[in-house]
């Protein structure tokens, strides 16, 4: 039995019941090489052929690429844990075929990036920067190595807000709202809180 082939045995079972013929080989070679390519051996090749009604795969798989490890720098220990397992987090969702390390294709790593300022800005952390150190390619083993270099800067903070247009007589009741809020972390939590706060003033007859 080919491991491969047998992780992927029900997306072939069409192929599989069915006469060998070229375009289900094809269809067998592109499913294949597919997977491999989402599974991190971003080179792979796989070549179809037929002998007699059997389908045969010929596969050139190349080096996988993976993200083996992640550091923080620039945070406290608790959330440096924490920010490395949000990065690995598009090697993590790929996992569902095959088991070993994540697989890491080049454009994860914007991704990864994105997750970890998503995450400073949820926390009001609104000035927030984070690179990625050196080169984290190892290329003769397709591993990933990254070292991130964050720097939180301050928590931003809600001010007294103040409102302009259209107000229909609602400016005393908003004057208050946001006087609730002024002062607090600009974090996710508050900012829903004030967002969805205007909108009851204005739901108001």
């Amino acid at each position: 039995a080919n491991p491969l082939l047998d992780q992927l045995a029900d997306r072939l079972e069409f192929v599989r019941t069915r006469p060998a013929t070229p375009w289900r080989a094809r269809d067998a070679a592109w499913l294949l090489e597919w997977a491999m390519h989402r599974d991190g051996y971003r080179d792979a090749r796989v070549a179809h052929t037929l002998d007699g009604n059997t389908i045969v795969l010929t596969v050139h798989s190349g080096i996988r690429y993976h993200l083996a490890d992640v550091t923080v720098a620039g945070v406290e220990k608790p959330d440096a844990k924490r920010l490395a397992n949000l990065f690995a987090l598009p090697a993590k969702e790929k996992q569902e075929l095959f088991s070993g390390p994540g697989p890491w294709a080049e454009e994860d790593t914007a991704r990864a990036l994105d997750l970890i300022m998503a995450d400073f800005h949820s926390r009001g952390y609104w000035a927030a920067s984070v690179s990625v150190t050196g080169d984290p390619l190892d290329a003769a083993t397709g591993a990933y190595h990254f070292h991130l270099a964050t720097t939180p800067g301050p928590i931003h903070t809600l001010t007294q807000d103040e409102f302009s247009g259209n107000l229909a007589g609602k400016q005393s009741a908003l004057q208050s709202l946001a006087s609730e809020f002024a002062g607090k972390p600009a974090d996710t939590t508050n900012l829903n809180a004030l967002r969805a706060g205007v909108e009851k003033v204005f739901a108001k007859d």
